[in-house]
């Protein structure tokens, strides 16, 4: 049932009624035709009845009783969904839509944390109580430490609740009478924190609530006698993928002693200062890596004079913007205490530490301790598996450390469970020591900060122990009722000895990994523990002892070992083929200093007539010293020892634009000569450059742009008049591309260097285990596309389906906001975690599309597995380099490997997320990335190179949604011509009749495929007589009813010696289809030749030449003679068709969707038609170089197109 939609004028007032006839429900639409707005929608009916606003089949928004109200209600442009539900009643249904939203009010549904709108501080907001149990929420961020004032002002006659939380932890109480307006500074840490504000009684005046950060040190006076310069302009880069750093001076008044401090008001900014030198004090800001947009971090330095009771202070502010260079400088930015980084943790399972459960426990108790014990020690954080105790008899925790002998130790490292409220974390502990397990001492007390991240602690000295306990003492909500929570404890040696004899990092209990895996080629590739880079000593291989050779069947024999120390890709270094031990284990040897991120081992093909007895198990990899990737190096940190070694901090210039902003303006280039620079699309942002050939035997110019994607600049040629060159051929490497321009000695050749136009793909874990994250998913992608440029990003979006019946929600690339945010709200709820399969969809999608590409995928990655799937998923990936940024909620280890293993794939990021607030916060470090500025590199030389063999396009259809082909619109027509002829009584290999396989799939094809209305006609011929040629239009022009269409097509039997009058039956076509004003789209489907002395060939072409937009598609159903099968095809080539072979019913099927998909065409860069064919095809054939794809579907769809000289270009079609 429909509300009446908001036609010409959006605001007003509707209504409608309805009865409840027992127990009922029913659903309404409400439709927004262009812009926004705020609607309040209520129910009146006489008895209690449910009014629910619906996204995805999940009520977000609702109200219960005789009159039920959902206000204040944020709707887009699109469709929305109420459902009312009653039992045996009249009611009424109303809606009253008044003008664009407030920015500063609040708009529903945003009954919890995770529908709450962010806020802007400084910014008063207001919002309305609009019934007893009604709760507005919003939220904001803290980048670092800082008091807040929170000032709310209750409704007139009104009491209001404010309460201020993060992630469960109640940071702030108060209850605000009206009249008495609550002002209030309150110090909180870090952060993401939720307002929820709330009354005993509906309101009918709004409440207002504002949050303003507090001036930092703002009891401390500003000082004209301190003086703070930097060397350099205070700005920085968003999302730097490394940390940055700008020196700085404080000068005093005059020399003296005294004390320093420093604070900002972002964590990941901080002010080192050294050691004065007269009235001097050298400073070093420095920012980490990834630091995200802020537009300014406050940071004040504050001096105390020896002997001064007071301090001064000066105060600077860092401008954080995206798109701003790099500072000039780096720096080591380590994840943990120097003391602890690259240290082994002493209590981990793998490394053989135990809990030790006290004596006298019956075996209940003491199973439960050792199972809390061991959810400390195993490394994950996720529900059922941490440990949980209570407050007031809390559970010390015991482990007796690896070996026999003393360990000296370092420090610890805490981490609270992310998978409860924070208010249940574990606030203050302490550490106690025993050499002999019975008699402990305190070594140590710390307390952990309110945040889900690791939390080191650094002891004064190393400490000898061979036992550790762990005493929990309070919580941080501070009550003295309730669960304690901790995921996650270690205890760190000091030095870097390790509990192990050997390291077989390749081993899965350390994180050793099979990445990917090829069992044609006999390849497989591995990675460690969080894929980090490790000194390798020598491999292990393992013939599996349960294969022995047989008769046919052999072990390998031999195998080449490659590393590399970037990606699962390479670049390799090949260390050679190493003959195999046939059964057991050979040891291979490797040079010293090898270092090796991913192994790759290839075997040989077997010998002629024999197959390998069994796929070889995971191969031993021995890792070599000092330092080890086993040890701490930060939490799902793929830096480690390899990046500590081997690339120490260096200065970095700030990147130039590179060559000149424009064509006239373009900068001169030598051949030979690198130049670097950087392009940004959002700003326009190019580097053109002017080259000279170079005299000698050369036909192109090599132009090899590098940078930290091989897509993410591009480079286009020009002639000295501007007109373009074609790019003749491509190479590829893993962050770099070479474009071949054909010249001359002598010629003048501009380049173009540009970030192409970014496509990205959004797919997100729609399954039951990802549902406490499914509505900040939501908002994080609605926000992304409120932002997004439809000049310059393009975007589909895929919430993972069980199968291809899902599908994309967008129709096309050029989606606006309005489209996604419909799509958002519209789609149903699919429940699937299908990982894999939809991943290779996002990449089949993208890899017919040039410039700059990227996937963003939400999930768990609790997916089942598909050998050929995966497969088919590391093809693509290797094929494409598409960057993957994978958002993982912390799971199982193995899940982790899946995520990391995607996002090395292609130069992405992986982003472990312990809370909703990690998930926003991790969302906009994404998107910077994504929008950030290209630097690159250019170098040209000359060459000489072969004419480059042409490319190939292919463009697939997609999956044929129920109800859908995409070839066909309002103004077309579709006719069917059936034949029923004798010859279709014939048994087919199943054992069924031809007409019965025919009318099956017929039947199928009107109540499933066909979209209902579609303009249908069916004619029939051989069904009526014995011996006749007749033929009928059994079911004549009109939009397709279903219900009729599939009570005419059952009636269909083909009648024995009736004759094939197939040129009669297309003679009718032009008759049958007339008045028709778009295309006439004609399939005919037979089993035989004509047989009633017509002609065919004459009758199409006179449909042909009639001028009308005619198309004929003939379905040859089990055709064996070749003759009439070519006979077909030219018939259908007189008619602009195709003819198409079926010899089974999936056959006719796949034959009759296909016969209605679309032609396309293709363009070059200037302009011109240079191919055309229909989807679903034969290949065709084009010269390397970007062309544009006209698909004539409904609508027409355009596609941007790279072809690569010698490789198949594959475009699927969106359905």
């Amino acid at each position: 049932m429909w509300l009446p939609a908001f036609a010409r004028v959006p605001e007003g007032h509707w209504q409608v009624t309805g009865r409840f006839i027992g127990k009922d429900a029913d659903c309404y639409l409400l439709e927004i035709p262009e812009g926004n707005y705020l609607a309040t929608v209520e129910l009146h009916c006489r008895e209690i009845a449910n009014l629910n606003y619906l996204v995805n089949g999940v009520s977000l928004a609702g109200d219960r009783g005789k009159t039920a109200v959902v206000e204040y209600l944020h709707l887009t442009k699109g469709r929305h969904v109420f459902s009312v539900e009653g039992k045996d009643s009249d009611y009424a249904l109303r809606a009253f839509v008044t003008s664009v939203p407030d920015p500063f009010f609040e708009e529903e549904p945003n009954a919890d944390f995770g529908q709450s709108k962010p806020i802007v501080f400084k910014q008063s907001y207001r919002g309305l109580i609009s019934k007893r149990n009604d709760e507005d929420w919003f939220r904001f961020h803290l980048q670092g430490a800082r008091r807040v004032r929170v000032s709310a002002r209750a409704p007139e006659g009104g009491l209001l609740s404010v309460r201020l939380f993060r992630h469960g932890l109640t940071c702030l109480d108060q209850k605000v009478v009206s009249g008495e307006p609550f002002d209030e500074i309150v110090a909180l840490s870090r952060g993401y924190y939720g307002i929820q504000l709330k009354s005993n009684k509906m309101q009918e005046e709004p409440y207002s609530f504002m949050i303003a950060p507090v001036p930092l040190a703002s009891d401390v006076e500003e000082s004209d006698q301190l003086k703070l310069t930097w060397g350099e302009e205070l700005r920085a880069a968003a999302y730097c993928s490394d940390p940055q750093q700008i020196h700085g001076m404080l000068e005093l008044a005059g020399a003296g002693r005294g004390k320093i401090e420093t604070l900002t008001t972002n964590h990941q900014v901080t002010v080192e200062a050294g050691a004065p030198s007269g009235n001097q004090i050298p400073l070093v800001l420095r920012l980490k890596a990834n630091v995200p947009t802020d537009e300014v971090v406050e940071i004040a330095v504050l001096w105390t004079p020896e002997g001064a009771a007071k301090a001064r202070k000066s105060i600077a502010r860092l401008s954080i913007l995206p798109g701003e260079a790099p500072t000039t400088e780096t720096w080591e930015d380590l994840p943990l205490p120097e003391e602890l980084i690259g240290r082994f943790n002493l209590v981990a399972l793998e490394f053989n530490a135990k809990p030790v459960v006290p004596a006298g426990l019956n075996q209940g108790d003491a199973s439960r301790m050792e199972k809390r014990t061991l959810a400390l020690m195993d490394g994950f954080n996720n529900r059922g598996r941490s440990f949980v105790t209570s407050v007031r008899e809390p559970q010390q925790s015991e482990i007796a450390l690896p070996g026999n002998t003393a360990w000296a130790l370092g420090g610890t490292i805490l981490r609270l469970d992310s998978e409860r409220d924070l208010g249940e974390g574990l606030r203050e502990f302490r550490i106690e020591f025993s050499m002999n397990g019975r008699d402990f001492t305190e070594v140590f007390a710390g307390e952990l900060a309110p945040h889900f991240e690791e939390q080191p602690f650094v002891f004064g000295k190393p400490v000898d122990a061979r036992f550790v306990r762990l005493v929990p003492v309070n919580i941080q909500s501070g009550k003295n009722v309730g669960s304690m929570a901790l995921a996650e404890w270690k205890v760190i040696a000091a030095h870097q000895e390790s509990p192990l004899l050997m390291h077989d990092i390749g081993a899965e209990h350390l994180g050793g990994h099979i990445v990917f895996e090829n069992e044609e080629k006999n390849t497989r590739v591995i990675a460690f523990h969080d894929n980090r880079c490790a000194r390798v000593e020598s491999i292990i291989w393992r013939n599996d002892p349960k294969h022995r050779p047989d008769g046919s069947k052999v072990n390998p024999a031999r195998v080449r070992v490659s590393f590399s120390t970037d990606t699962p890709f390479g670049p390799w270094s090949e260390l050679g083929e190493t003959s195999l031990n046939p059964v057991g284990e050979t040891g291979i040897r490797v040079p010293a200093g090898t270092w090796a991120r991913f192994v790759k081992f290839e075997i040989p093909l077997p010998p002629e007539g024999k197959q390998y007895a069994g796929f070889y198990p995971l191969p031993g990899v021995i890792e070599a010293g000092p330092g080890s990737i086993l040890g701490e190096w930060g939490a799902y940190q793929r830096k480690a020892i390899y990046e500590r070694v081997t690339q120490p901090t260096v200065v970095v210039p700030r990147l130039p634009q590179g060559g000149g902003a424009n064509r006239q303006d373009a900068t001169e280039l030598m051949v030979g000569q690198e130049v670097t620079g950087s392009v940004w699309i959002d700003e326009g942002r190019e580097s053109w450059f002017r080259v000279i050939a170079p005299a000698g035997d050369i036909n192109h110019l090599a132009c090899r742009l590098s940078g930290e994607r091989y897509d993410k600049a591009a480079l286009e040629a020009f002639d000295r008049g501007g007109r373009p060159i074609e790019i003749t051929s491509i190479d590829r490497g893993d962050r770099s591309c070479t474009r071949y321009v054909p010249a001359r000695p002598g010629d003048e050749i501009l380049l173009r260097v540009y970030e192409p136009e970014r496509s990205y793909v959004f797919l997100w874990d729609d399954s039951r285990s990802m549902e406490r994250y499914r509505s900040r998913i939501h908002a994080a992608l609605s926000s992304f596309c409120e932002e997004l440029d439809p000049f310059t990003e393009r975007v589909q979006l895929l919430p993972f389906a069980k199968s291809p019946d899902g599908g994309f929600l967008l129709k096309d690339w050029g989606a606006r906001e309005h489209e996604m945010q419909a799509a958002l709200r519209g789609y149903g709820r699919r429940s699937s975690s299908e990982a894999h399969d939809n991943l290779v969809e996002a990449l089949r999608l993208l890899e017919p599309i040039p410039g700059n590409r990227a996937i963003v995928i939400i999930t768990d990655a609790d997916a089942p597995e598909d050998n050929g799937v995966r497969a088919e998923e590391w093809d693509l990936l290797e094929r494409m380099r598409t960057p993957i940024f994978g958002f993982h909620p912390l799971g199982e280890a193995r899940h982790v490997d899946v995520v990391q293993d995607w996002a090395d794939a292609g130069g992405g990021a992986y982003y472990p997320i312990k809370s909703l607030g990690q998930l926003e916060g991790a969302f906009q470090q994404a998107k910077a990335a994504l929008r950030r500025p290209a630097s690159f590199k250019l170098l040209v030389s000359g060459a000489r190179i072969k004419a480059a063999p042409p490319g190939k396009l292919k463009i697939s259809p997609g999956p044929v949604q129920r109800g859908e082909i995409t070839g066909i619109g309002p103004e077309d027509a579709v006719e069917i011509i059936l034949d029923a002829s004798g010859s279709m009584l014939k048994r087919m290999g199943d054992g069924r009749r031809r007409i019965d396989v025919a009318r099956e799939v017929l039947l199928d094809f009107v109540s499933r495929t066909l979209p209902k209305n579609t303009n249908f006609a069916l004619r029939v011929f051989g069904h009526r007589e014995a011996g006749s040629c007749r033929t009928d239009l059994e079911i004549p022009l009109a939009p397709l009813d279903k219900r009729s269409a599939v009570q005419s097509i059952r009636g269909i039997n083909a009648v024995n010696l009736a004759r094939t009058p197939i040129g009669a039956s297309l003679e009718a076509v032009s008759g049958d289809l007339a008045g028709v004003s778009g295309r006439r789209l004609v399939v005919l489907i037979t089993d035989g030749k004509e047989t009633c002395e017509g002609n065919p060939e004459e009758s199409v072409a006179g449909l042909a030449a009639n001028g009308v937009d005619f198309r004929l598609n003939i379905i040859g159903f089990a055709i064996r003679d070749p003759g009439l099968k070519r006979q077909f095809e030219e018939w259908a080539g007189i008619g602009h068709g195709g003819y198409f072979d079926a010899t089974d019913a999936k056959g006719l099927r796949d034959s009759i969707e296909a016969a209605l998909l679309p032609d396309f065409e293709v363009e070059d860069s200037g302009g011109k038609i240079v191919a055309a064919g229909r989807v679903g095809g034969e290949p065709i054939t084009l010269g390397s170089g970007r062309y544009k794809v006209r698909i004539f579907s409904k609508p027409v769809r355009v596609n941007e197109i790279e072809i690569l000289p010698g490789e198949m270009t594959s475009l699927r079609m969106l359905p």
